[in-house]
């Protein structure tokens, strides 16, 4: 459910490009997705079997587990919407943007 999910979320950041001209280009783009996404999800799933290591009690488990793919699922969210205005990944000048306001004065050209 997780990978689904990463995937519905990650269509977003289709949108600003054009979508493929070719039938090659289309094929390649569906299992970039399949394999990206894929390995996200497998790793976040190393994530939270590493913390449940360390945890006994199951309901604390399955909560920690829950918050940790929350997160992960919100952080891909908001890169979809900075990776939409702005044109690139969040990174650390896109954080102090989003959290102090920022000093720097950004223009794009066409």
């Amino acid at each position: 459910m997780n990978f689904v999910a990463a995937l519905l979320i990650s269509l977003r950041y289709l949108t600003p490009h054009p979508l493929p001209d070719s039938f090659d280009c289309g094929i390649f783009l569906v299992c970039y997705f399949i394999a990206h996404l894929g390995l996200l999800t497998l790793a976040l799933l190393g994530v939270t079997r590493f913390i449940s290591g360390f945890i006994i009690h199951p309901a604390i488990n399955r909560i920690c587990a829950t918050l940790v793919v929350g997160l992960a699922l919100a952080l891909l969210l908001t890169d979809t919407f900075v990776y939409q205005q702005y044109r690139f990944h969040l990174n650390a000048m896109v954080l102090e943007l989003l959290i102090g306001g920022g000093n720097e004065i950004l223009s794009f050209s066409w």
